[in-house]
């Protein structure tokens, strides 16, 4: 599975829909659990890294000149992992950068949910609100 998670990743960050496709089926199908672990904490950054794909695939897409096609496909697979981090310690900081930079306000809502779980849990999830906060916090 580990092989076929890899390759479907590097396929799905240079922007090819065939990775996108068995990357997303694995996400969906929750084949992925653990093949990333963070070296220091040793907890689970599986879905980190497939954020970060997942907005790879976008980017080069709209390189390509079909961002809101590409945008449409991302839309539930980032969906499904920014519900998986209210319940899992892992970042999405980098999605605030999609939000505040390509205007992918439909995301506003699910990131206003994740806060107010991180500061429910803000003592549990410190280093979580510290990534948000290093991404998209601006000085007032």
């Amino acid at each position: 599975m580990h092989i076929i998670f890899r390759a479907s990743f590097l396929l799905t960050s240079w922007g090819i829909s065939e990775g996108f496709d068995k990357l997303t089926e694995l996400l969906f199908n929750k084949e992925i659990e653990g093949l990333i672990p963070n070296n220091l904490s040793g907890q689970d950054d599986t879905y980190k890294h497939i954020l970060s794909a997942l907005i790879s695939y976008w980017a080069v897409n709209a390189d390509k000149g079909n961002s809101e096609v590409a945008k449409q496909k991302i839309y539930l697979p980032i969906k499904f992992i920014i519900e998986k981090a209210n319940s899992h310690p892992f970042q999405i900081s980098n999605l605030f950068w999609l939000v505040e930079n390509e205007s992918f306000n439909e995301f506003i809502p699910l990131l206003h949910n994740h806060l107010i779980v991180l500061l429910d849990n803000y003592k549990e999830r410190y280093w979580d609100i510290h990534g948000v906060c290093q991404h998209s916090c601006h000085p007032i």
